[in-house]
């Protein structure tokens, strides 16, 4: 699976990693909610996102590390 993907895919993947971490980021941030069942969603949900970037980022570094051993990448992976 990893074999036939790029670099672009790469730096795609760690991008919408990115994305997901600045929504759980905001979240936590900004919405209160006013009740203890809502707290425990949003608690959640950003425990979601969080896991999401987790494993999005380090799957885009692994594939961009593996790219790169191979020979594949060339110069263009310097430019995250």
């Amino acid at each position: 699976m990893l074999a036939n993907l790029n670099p672009k895919k790469g730096r795609i993947v760690m991008a919408v990693g990115m994305f997901a971490l600045a929504i759980s980021l905001f979240l936590i941030s900004s919405v209160h909610p006013a009740t203890q069942a809502g707290k425990d969603w949003l608690d959640g949900i950003f425990g979601l996102f969080m896991g999401v970037s987790l494993g999005l980022n380090f799957t885009a570094v692994l594939l961009l590390r593996r790219l790169r051993a191979s020979g594949n990448a060339g110069s263009s992976i310097c430019t995250l």
